[in-house]
């Protein structure tokens, strides 16, 4: 299925993320610009200092809006991943006080994170 422009907005707003897309080719800091650039579309980010990414070169806006899409549910996916922490493994925090310093860690629990002798 060939993907539109309006498409992708859609399904950018739908994951919260449209506002880190700039898909009209106009540059601003710390997004995802789409620019077309003669015959290629490129597709790069620019830091908020300006800095900008090696571009990834499509030869069709449509191959573009895919690349887009699927690099925006891969980010969806990591940061709403649930790495399997069970709530009875999470401990409460110990602090510990000295002269000049305060410290809170949390104690690992499972067998694996535990220090082998």
């Amino acid at each position: 299925m060939i993907m539109t422009r309006k498409e992708l907005e859609r399904k950018l707003k739908q994951l919260g993320y449209l506002d880190l897309y700039s898909l009209d080719g106009s540059v601003g800091p710390d997004r995802v610009i789409l620019y077309k650039n003669y015959a290629v579309w490129e597709v790069f980010y620019i830091d908020e200092r300006g800095n900008r990414t090696v571009p990834k070169l499509f030869s069709s806006e449509e191959e573009a809006y895919d690349y887009l899409y699927k690099e925006a549910v891969d980010m969806y996916e990591l940061l709403h991943k649930d790495y399997g922490t069970a709530q009875n493994e999470i401990q409460p925090p110990i602090t510990v006080q000295g002269d000049n310093f305060e410290m809170t860690y949390t104690r690992p629990t499972s067998e694996t994170s535990k220090k082998k002798d």
